[in-house]
């Protein structure tokens, strides 16, 4: 049936979904049946609307895959497989796949030899194929695509050299599982009493008896440690009652180990394959195998209880190995050198899999102060990690996948050396304190992709609060390789996300979610943070030092993974397509080519116990290298690369006249400001009058920048001309605006233009950017980027929510350009004292004012404002700060410190102890939201001491700033 009923019953909407058709339909094809599906139409001889869609994407499915049903015979192997069916035809053999095995695919069994594999989706393609014989196991492996080309299966066909020949003994599957089921088994009946029989469906009937035996032989060519399970099925109880009967007491015979257990309710599974009656999972222990070798299982009932009438309903014994095993070299094959097992390099090209491939290690590496760990577990069929922190889960196994031309390198690995390292240094920064310090453990890890032959290393950092891994890739300068990944980051379960999507590129407002509820194919534009379930801390997911790569973002996959997307395959946002075009789009959504050897962008997972911790993290500029000296000799401190604080007309409005605009730079020096942002007017004045704006400006200590489309950048001589002018005209630096894509060429762009921008000694400010990825480490002279939903967003209402995430969400990858602090309506739901904390939070080495500065010089807390510094020495997150509701910062520049508080969308009264400050007193300065409205603020003086508490009271969207003087 389509759900639980024959007929038609209005409130049964348990509708079965085409995944589980299809898997059914095919499942009945490889056992040589057909497939009756009952329809029950409404009184009115209706097909129901649910039965329609569902029809309609099985019949989508069989246009397209209708060769591997249609006058299909049954599978020539004797028994399931996990990931779906096999069907086959004179000359053909389908592989139905259900789960899609990103990468590699392999499969034990086939004798035939394979002359041409094709996904029926793509038929003008043919899959690479390699088949071996390993001991005396056929081995198929097929490399298939990292995404299937069918949600609900994929069938690949294979072309085969005359008809479908199967090894017809049980064998030991290719991911370490063994599945025995009572259908393949040697049958010992009861003495005495009526026998028991095997359903349709595999699994014993009526075995009601404490007496009878099952026993299987299989071939293990892999050793190593198992789960022994033993899995019972529902059924229906001819005497009423429950649909499953336990109690039992069944004893086991693995290779000579002997186990014994009782039969409980225990964790209940669906069975695809018929999801009318759930397994039922019993974890008897645990055993030991050697490979290869020839193993038997008994199986024999030491207590039945049938009081239900049911009795044992056996569906399979099942061995699920605990870590994936290596294969262990036969009496025929070349052992490792003693060189190969030390972890030696060797320069040698290998011959074979098996002449090379030793047991993959298990990789610890723990961070300095030994609280976060990151493991790779020794599964060489699959690159797997897991990171913790304090011993608890912060992401679950998960696995990585890196795919050059089409090879997926992480899986089917060949395990080399590794080598350890660390570091130790400090180093200047501008952001929210004003030294790093870069102490890490590293490991790197020297791997061979067996099927390609490609040899590369997984390099490792884990640091007192992240983790971060990354993969080199050998090449020749004139050899060009497509690259692409797929890794996965599984959060733990009830972990709640803070994301934005990609609709708007890096402009679009946060979502809050629980990770069981981000459905499969959700984007989400990084740093993507986390809040793990009961209070156990925080993790954030991003990539640092994006150099000759494609920018990542991550997608869901609907089972709490985030898995990574590379620039070419995330989707159009409207900002592009709205500058560029659809046809321009469609070129970069074509994997780019790299010229030498890869270095892929560093994976990064911060994790930390507290807000504070996270904010103060510079994983993502640790792993940078710093600057080149010849462009920058005192790196950061360089001369002409100065942080400070900007206006700029655009947002606030004001007099656009070359006059005008001479206006907004006496201002900005009223303020104490240090830049200006002028638009792309300055195009229409002339030389001259460009050297009178730049004159004008630097006597009250402002330096100018000037506004300009990337589009006309593309070209060296674009930059040439472009920098060279504004150099020679006195003007500090450019404003790049309209990049808004991820792709590789785009990312090239951002360090053509910084390289050129150093050599003529210009800061540089991105807007319609992708986030940061630490390099403003190397290139100082990137003062900040956009990559945020700021004050230009004119339409933003909730901005107290927007803006209370913010700090703990995209200013974790660097500063960013929000163009901050507005008393107009932009402002939205917040409060002018709420809108001057922001000015106080939202640290950039670029701090762009969107108000005019005449409202800010008017305004009854301008003394506070001009006294707030672009960047920090010191910066503490205090207790009681939370995601999207409140955050409190307390802030050091010199001797003098700051409190900024930016409540969220509910108002709130808190009290802020200081204890932070030193000892003796201060004149403390308050500038509080005003009682009666949002658009005023109330200002008081005070003295204050380290004792003391400040007593907040917020309005819904409020705020607080506090400035503390010796």
């Amino acid at each position: 049936t389509l759900n639980d009923t024959w007929g038609f019953k209005k409130d049964d909407n348990n509708w079965k979904s085409p995944q589980t058709l299809i898997r059914q339909l095919v499942d009945v094809a490889s056992k040589n049946g057909n497939y009756l599906l009952n329809v029950g139409p409404t009184s009115e001889g209706l097909i129901p609307q649910p039965s329609v869609d569902r029809l309609l994407e099985v019949g989508q499915w069989m246009k397209v895959n209708s060769e591997a049903v249609y006058r299909a015979e049954p599978s020539p192997f004797p028994y399931e497989f996990e990931w779906g069916s096999v069907t086959r035809k004179p000359g053909k053999l389908y592989l139905h796949l259900i789960d899609w095995p990103a990468g590699e695919f392999v499969l034990y069994g086939l004798k035939s030899p394979v002359r041409a594999a094709r996904l029926l989706a793509d038929r003008t393609k043919q899959l690479a194929v390699k088949q071996t014989v390993e001991g005396d196991i056929q081995v198929l492996r097929i490399q298939l695509p990292p995404s299937p080309p069918d949600k609900n299966a994929s069938v690949v066909s294979l072309e085969l050299d005359g008809e479908a020949r199967v090894d017809e003994g049980l064998v030991q599957q290719p991911d370490g599982k063994v599945i025995l089921s009572p259908s393949f088994a040697e049958i010992r009946q009861p003495a005495t009493g009526e026998g028991f029989t095997v359903d349709i469906r595999g699994v014993t009937n009526r075995w009601l008896a404490a007496d009878g035996e099952l026993k299987w032989t299989f071939r293990a060519p892999k050793g190593g440690e198992y789960e022994v399970h033993v899995v019972t099925c529902e059924a229906r109880a001819p005497r009423g009652g429950d649909d499953w009967e336990g109690g039992h007491i069944v004893a086991l015979d693995v290779a000579g180990q002997k186990l014994e257990g009782l039969i409980e309710d225990g964790r209940r599974v669906l069975n695809n394959r018929n999801p009318r009656w759930k397994d039922v999972h019993t974890n008897l222990g645990r055993v030991q195998l050697q490979g290869p070798s020839s193993v038997t299982v008994q199986l024999a009932p030491k207590r039945i209880e049938a009081a239900k009438g049911l009795g044992l309903t056996l569906r399979a014994v099942q061995l699920i190995p605990v870590v994936a095993p290596a294969l262990r070299d036969g009496e025929t094959s070349a052992s490792p050198s003693p060189s190969r097992r030390s972890g030696a390099t060797n320069a040698q090209r290998p011959t074979s899999r098996r002449s090379t491939r030793v047991k993959m290690e298990q990789v610890d590496v723990s961070s300095p102060d030994g609280k976060v760990g990151v493991t790779i577990l020794p599964n060489a069929e699959r690159l797997t990690l897991i990171v913790k922190r304090d011993g608890a889960p912060v992401i679950e196994p998960s696995p990585i996948v890196m795919v050059l031309d089409g090879y997926d390198l992480s899986s089917g690995v060949a395990f080399g050396a590794v080598e350890r390292y660390e570091v130790n240094e400090n180093y200047p920064w501008h952001g929210m304190k004003s030294q790093a310090a870069n102490r890490f453990n590293g490991a790197r890890i020297s791997l061979t992709h067996d099927l390609s032959f490609t040899a590369y290393t997984l390099d490792i950092r884990v640091s007192n609060d992240a983790v971060a891994f990354r993969h080199v890739i050998p090449g020749k300068p004139e050899e060009s390789r497509v690259a692409d990944e797929y890794s996965t980051f599984v959060l733990p379960a009830g972990a709640t996300v803070w994301y934005h999507d990609l609709s708007g590129h890096y402009e679009s407002g946060y979502q809050k979610k629980e990770i069981q509820d981000f459905g499969p194919g959700e984007w989400a534009g990084p740093p993507v943070t986390f809040k793990l379930s009961g209070n156990a801390g925080y993790g954030v997911i991003t990539e640092a030092n994006l150099v000759d790569y494609a920018g990542m973002a991550l997608v869901a996959d609907g089972r709490r993974g985030l898995v990574t997307g590379l620039g070419h395959r995330q989707p159009l946002n409207w900002p592009y397509e709205l500058r560029y075009g659809r046809e321009e789009a469609k070129r970069l959504g074509r994997a780019a080519a790299i010229a030498g050897t890869i270095t892929t962008p560093w994976r990064v997972l911060m994790t930390a116990a507290d807000l504070n911790t996270l904010v103060n993290s510079t994983i993502v500029t640790d792993l940078c290298p710093p600057p080149d000296p010849k462009l920058f000799p005192q790196g950061i401190k360089t001369e002409w690369v100065k942080p400070g604080r900007s206006v700029w007309r655009y947002v606030d409005g004001g007099d656009g006249s070359f006059e005008g605009l001479k206006g907004f730079s006496e201002q900005a020096g009223q303020l104490g400001f240090q830049y200006h942002i002028l638009e792309g007017l300055w195009t229409r004045w002339t030389d001259d009058q460009i050297r009178d704006i730049v004159q004008y400006s630097r006597e009250r200590g402002i330096r100018l920048l000037f506004w300009r489309h990337s589009n006309q950048l593309r070209t060296p001589q674009q930059r040439e001309e472009f920098f060279s002018k504004l150099h020679g005209l006195g003007v500090a630096g450019a404003k790049i605006d309209f990049m808004d894509h991820e792709a590789k060429e785009t990312i090239d762009l951002y360090e053509e233009l910084l390289k050129k921008a150093a050599e003529y000694q210009m800061v540089v400010d991105f807007h319609g950017a992708n986030k940061p990825t630490g390099r403003d480490r190397t290139w100082p002279n990137e003062l900040c980027r956009e990559a945020v939903r700021g004050m230009e967003s004119s339409s933003m209402r909730e901005r107290a929510r927007h803006e209370t995430i913010l700090p703990f969400t995209r200013y974790l990858a660097g500063p960013a350009d929000y163009t901050t602090l507005h008393f107009g309506e932009r402002r939205g739901d917040t409060t002018w004292a709420h809108q001057i904390a922001s000015f106080a939070t939202f640290d950039s080495p670029l701090l762009t004012l969107a108000a005019h500065p005449q409202a800010v010089l008017s305004n009854r807390a301008a003394d506070v404002i001009k006294d707030i510094p672009a960047v920090w020495d010191e910066t503490i997150v205090l207790p009681g700060s939370e995601i999207g509701e409140l955050s409190i910062f307390a802030r050091r520049s010199g001797a003098t410190w700051f409190v900024a508080v930016m409540c969220g969308a509910q108002g709130r009264t808190i009290e802020v102890p200081l204890a932070f400050l030193g000892d003796g007193q201060y004149k403390a300065t308050f500038v509080h939201d005003d009682p009666a409205k949002d658009d005023a603020v109330v200002v008081e003086e005070k003295n204050a001491q380290c004792a003391d508490s400040v007593t907040i009271k917020m309005r819904n969207g409020g705020g607080f700033v506090g400035r503390f003087r010796k």
